[in-house]
């Protein structure tokens, strides 16, 4: 995502003509760098915006990506006129399908372009008075006033409920799999155990108590020794360990 270049690597991209995807909200979490998107741009790259994955971008929300986007390269210029809403609009838009190959099939309501739109409600309270569409939708605007989408025509959304989903379904589904996993971490998994199989989902039992051992060869002592290094802890992840990102 281009958050730890030098000006010397800014202009080898922009002669080699990458297409960069920024994911402002997800370098956040991560903490992971600022991508100098003001200087990209002087350049001639173009930046496309992305959301990055759910486990370093819970909601997946290009609304807030771009406004973030729009926020944090006026930030890291010291520049109030960088990136302007229209800017940030295009990153969203028009960038991101030339970034995948696409810019000739999607990204603008063109003549002989795949009719992929939104429709966004900017009537109400929240968004009263409009002055500038471009900037309401950066700065101003939520997902939850997307009220229709169509794709290449087909309308996929109508009046806020899906038309080739089961949204009911759907979060039934997600739910199970939570549920499932929970089960899974705690060691209650309904899978019948497999002798000798780590993580067959059986309950552990509780640790025993150290008791005394004859000593050892060396050669022993060192077997014995590694088998308790990798063995899980039970107030602690085990070998799968690597807890999710809060």
């Amino acid at each position: 995502h281009m958050t730890q270049l030098t000006d010397a690597e800014v202009d080898r991209v922009a002669a080699c003509k990458v297409s960069v995807a920024h994911c402002p909200e997800s370098n956040m979490k991560l903490a992971s760098g600022s991508c100098p998107v003001p200087r990209l741009l002087a350049a001639g790259v173009n930046v496309a915006l992305g959301t990055d994955g759910c486990a370093s971008n819970n909601d997946l929300d290009m609304f807030g990506e771009m406004r973030t986007a729009a926020l944090h390269a006026k930030l890291i210029a010291s520049n109030p006129e960088a990136l302007p809403a229209p800017e940030a609009l295009h990153m969203a838009t028009l960038a991101g399908a030339r970034a995948l190959g696409l810019g000739d099939v999607t990204g603008s309501l063109e003549p002989g372009k795949a009719a992929d739109i939104q429709a966004v409600q900017l009537g109400g309270v929240e968004s009263t008075p409009v002055y500038s569409v471009a900037s309401h939708l950066v700065y101003c605007t939520g997902r939850h006033q997307v009220t229709d989408v169509w794709v290449a025509g087909r309308r996929v959304l109508a009046g806020r409920r899906f038309t080739t989903l089961d949204e009911a379904a759907v979060v039934a589904k997600v739910h199970a799999r939570r549920d499932a996993q929970r089960g899974r971490e705690q060691g209650l998994s309904r899978v019948p155990p497999t002798p000798g199989r780590r993580g067959s989902g059986a309950p552990r039992s509780a640790p025993r108590p150290p008791t005394a051992q004859p000593p050892r060869s060396r050669e022993g002592g060192g077997g014995a020794r590694r088998a308790v290094l990798l063995g899980s802890r039970p107030d602690g992840p085990g070998e799968g360990g690597g807890g999710g990102d809060g």
